[in-house]
């Protein structure tokens, strides 16, 4: 995959986009990084972007196994 970027702005990924809720994260890192390594980032998030939450509602459940937790004397 090929990323066109400068540490400014992404600006673009062949067809495809870079995902909004990674643009503050390549923001806080480009400072750090190199062009290269920047680039790197972006693909890397791209190239991953399924497996990344875009919000702490977006984890979703998985249900097939019950688990019991122990709280000592206290009562459901």
């Amino acid at each position: 995959m090929e990323i066109r970027a400068n540490r400014d702005r992404v600006i673009g990924l062949h067809d495809e986009t870079m995902p909004y809720h990674f643009l503050g994260t390549l923001e806080m890192s480009k400072e750090y990084l190199t062009l290269e390594q920047f680039e790197e980032l972006a693909s890397l998030l791209v190239s991953y972007k399924d497996v990344f939450a875009k919000d702490g509602f977006d984890l979703g459940a998985f249900t097939e196994i019950e688990q019991t937790i122990y709280t000592g004397n206290a009562k459901q």
